[in-house]
């Protein structure tokens, strides 16, 4: 069922699942903890995080690299856009 003014596929994308974006070497996932505001980044080649950073008061529903990788944007529901580098 669509929501009023929304198409079936953007009502559900961040309801079920974090956010995540993939750097563009490959290197590096960005998740973002939706209750907790929280973004994470995982290095998958030593198995650990790189950063573990607390950026949003409310639920983050966006994360996104920048086409270099140098950059990543996270977003909320509060329509706030957090740039890290």
């Amino acid at each position: 069922m669509a929501l009023a003014g929304r198409s079936p596929q953007a009502s559900t994308v961040g309801l079920h699942h974090p956010p995540a974006a993939i750097a563009p070497t490959g290197d590096w996932l960005a998740f973002g903890c939706r209750q907790f505001g929280q973004l994470l980044v995982w290095e998958w080649q030593s198995e650990s995080y790189v950063l573990k950073q607390q950026g949003h008061h409310l639920d983050m529903n966006s994360v996104a690299y920048s086409p270099d990788g140098k950059e990543l944007a996270s977003g909320d529901h509060a329509n706030r856009l957090t740039l890290w580098d």
